[in-house]
C-alpha cells in the first residue's frame, strides 16, 4: 500500500516538480507518526525521508535518472524504499517503476508508469 499510494495523485500532476534547496527539510507530526525529509544533494537532486510510526518505520531516498526522448521525458528512480514492522522485525525493501511524462511538446501531457516493481522480504 505504501508503494502504490505515492502514485495515486500522479494522473493530473504533469508539471515541474518541487525543487527544494540543499539542506531544506520538511517535518510533519500526527498522533501516531512522525515524518521528516531533507534535500541531501542538489546536483544530482537527492532527497531522503524517514517515518517513525506506531508499529512500523519507513525510510527511503529519491534519486532520479532522466532521459529526454523528443516528445517525452523518462524518469528512472534509483533510490529504494525500506519498510520495517517493529513488533516482528520483518523488513521489506522495494524499488519503484519507471515513469514518463508523455506529449510534452504537442498534445495533452500525461504520466505513464511502467516497468517492474520488486518487493523483497
Amino acid at each position: 500500500a505504501f508503494l502504490i499510494a505515492q502514485y495515486g495523485g500522479t494522473q493530473f500532476r504533469c508539471s515541474k516538480p518541487f525543487n527544494p534547496v540543499l539542506g531544506e527539510t520538511f517535518e510533519m507530526k500526527s498522533n501516531n507518526w512522525k515524518y521528516i525529509s531533507e534535500q541531501v544533494s542538489h546536483h544530482p537532486p537527492i532527497s531522503a525521508a524517514y517515518v517513525d510510526a506506531t508499529g512500523y518505520e519507513l525510510w527511503m531516498n529519491s534519486h532520479l535518472k532522466t532521459k529526454f526522448w523528443g516528445k517525452s521525458l523518462e524518469f528512472k528512480p534509483l533510490g529504494g524504499m525500506h519498510f520495517k514492522f517493529k513488533d516482528n522485525d520483518h523488513h521489506f525493501v522495494s524499488n519503484r517503476p519507471n515513469s514518463a511524462c508523455q506529449n510534452i511538446i504537442i498534445g495533452s501531457m500525461y504520466i505513464d508508469h511502467n516497468g517492474d516493481c520488486v518487493v523483497l522480504n
